[in-house]
């Protein structure tokens, strides 16, 4: 009632995701490679992504669709974001995403993102990194369309280790960034 201009969108929770089954399908059957992958292979691939995941697909659609009308894009997980000024005014020619406190080591939930997606030797190496928040992310619409390609690749890479999860999101986005794929 607050905002009445705020159209709220609901996402229909998918029944009977799959669970084991489909996780064997990804891992035998949909190619690694999003950009190459068949649109029927695209379909079932993304059926199984929680919102949290699905929403960097549907972006990229967007911005493809759109990159000749907008300078800039932000991206956001739309949970927890106020914006107090022009969130485009300072960023330059560059993509911007949020610092945390703290290092991904010192966090057990990003930790368990890393180990699982990536393993120890991984999660050694980005321990003492700064955890880099992949709920805003903004930038020139280049820039954003780089690095949504890199993130839905990614994504795709490892359907079969975040299918029917929601929060791996920031695991990837961690890994892109510390690994020097997206800048």
């Amino acid at each position: 009632d607050k905002y009445p201009f705020i159209e709220p969108v609901y996402v229909p929770h998918k029944l009977d995701r799959g669970g084991r089954v489909y996780r064997w399908i990804a891992r035998h059957f949909i190619e690694d490679d999003y950009s190459t992958c068949g649109s029927l292979w695209k379909t079932l691939g993304r059926y199984s992504l929680h919102i949290m995941l699905e929403r960097f697909f549907l972006a990229l659609e967007l911005v493809q669709a759109h990159r000749d009308s907008f300078n800039n894009v932000l991206l956001t997980d739309s949970r927890d974001v106020v914006l107090q000024q022009d969130a485009f005014g300072r960023i330059g020619h560059n993509l911007v995403s949020g610092l945390e406190e703290k290092t991904i080591g010192d966090c057990s939930l990003n930790s368990s993102w890393i180990r699982h997606l990536y393993g120890t030797n991984i999660h050694t190496r980005m321990s003492n990194c700064r955890i880099v928040c992949a709920g805003v992310t903004l930038g020139p619409i280049a820039e954003v369309e780089k690095y949504l390609l890199e993130m839905c690749g990614e994504i795709w890479k490892c359907l079969s280790k975040v299918a029917l999860i929601a929060q791996y999101d920031q695991g990837i986005h961690n890994y892109l960034i510390y690994s020097g794929r997206v800048n």
